[in-house]
């Protein structure tokens, strides 16, 4: 998998991310078009310069890539996002 470096951060295929979220690339490209995926570019520092952590996320699971200026992904983190407790609380 590889990353596509542009002016604002990076863009990937939508087939690649389907395949790391376990979702059709249909779904994949209308969560990204109706803003139900997020992502977060981060610039490497000090030992990480030259890399990016690329986050993103679809509500259940988080993706986390870190790439190269280049955008080739060095590696990948697939994790289930924590479910939100939204209790009313009595107190």
């Amino acid at each position: 998998m590889k990353l596509e470096p542009t002016e604002n951060g990076f863009e990937a295929d939508p087939d690649d991310l389907a395949r790391l979220f376990d979702r059709a690339p249909e779904e994949i490209r209308r969560m990204m078009q109706d803003g139900a995926m997020t992502c977060l570019v981060e610039r490497g520092e000090g030992d990480d310069a030259g890399r990016f952590r690329v986050t993103l996320r679809d509500g259940v699971r988080r993706v986390r890539l870190v790439v190269d200026t280049l955008g080739n992904v060095l590696t990948t983190t697939r994790v289930p996002m924590a479910a939100r407790s939204g209790g009313t609380g009595t107190g």
